[in-house]
């Protein structure tokens, strides 16, 4: 079942991957959505989010899209159980990075992601 389009501005305003819920709210409507996939596909367009961020709001997930100072922009390699690698925006440099983040191990008490930069822009 497709999200509202309230819903999705709910969330991206949730997510922090745009600032302003109530500019949100005013695009759509200038935008004359319809549909949560439209508005979605609009700020794709408009690089305002990212395919894979838009992927996952779809899917109802509006946590995650960022790790200290970097933004998650891109999922490149589910890698194991053990870890993932991730397109990352260095929010400091806006560089981007590869970031490989280490899922923690609950069973040893693990809570945090750990996670080292790989590669980055020359």
């Amino acid at each position: 079942m497709e999200l509202s389009l309230d819903t999705m501005v709910q969330m991206l305003a949730r997510s922090g991957l745009i600032d302003n819920a109530t500019a949100l709210t005013a695009l759509t409507r200038e935008l004359k959505c319809d549909s949560a996939s439209e508005f979605t596909s609009y700020l794709v367009s408009k690089q305002v989010i990212t395919k894979w961020q838009a992927e996952q709001l779809h899917q109802g997930r509006y946590k995650g899209y960022f790790l200290d100072h970097f933004k998650l922009v891109d999922l490149l390699s589910g890698g194991t159980r053990d870890f993932a690698r991730y397109l990352a925006e260095d929010q400091r440099t806006g560089k981007q990075v590869v970031l490989r983040i280490t899922r923690p191990q609950r069973e040893l008490g693990g809570t945090k992601h750990q996670y080292t930069v790989e590669e980055s822009e020359p």
